[in-house]
């Protein structure tokens, strides 16, 4: 822009004002964007951190719900088996006269 001695006139700061609105307006929209971008990357990969820690703890919890599910499944067997037992004690208690 070449240097001039004579007063701006009104139409030209407005001019000036307007291209140099739009110049900043297109900084703050790329750095907006650049940040939002950064922001996403983060949160993807905070994400990403959770989850796999989230399956590691489901993947656990499945192995003692199945553990758990044998040990119950033992008990009740056992526990037939000493009802089992228990009536046979009984009926050779009941058959040996004292």
């Amino acid at each position: 822009m070449k240097k001039q001695n004579k007063p701006a006139s009104e139409k030209f700061v407005k001019e000036e004002l307007a291209k140099t609105k739009n110049e900043i307006m297109g900084k703050v929209d790329t750095i907006v964007t650049k940040t939002r971008e950064d922001i996403m990357d983060i949160i993807v990969k905070k994400h990403n951190e959770v989850m796999n820690k989230f399956d590691k703890f489901i993947s656990m919890y499945k192995k003692v719900d199945e553990d758990q599910t044998v040990s119950t499944y033992q008990i009740a067997t056992h526990t037939d088996k000493l009802e089992e037992h228990e009536g046979r004690i009984k009926k050779l208690e009941t058959a040996v006269p004292q």
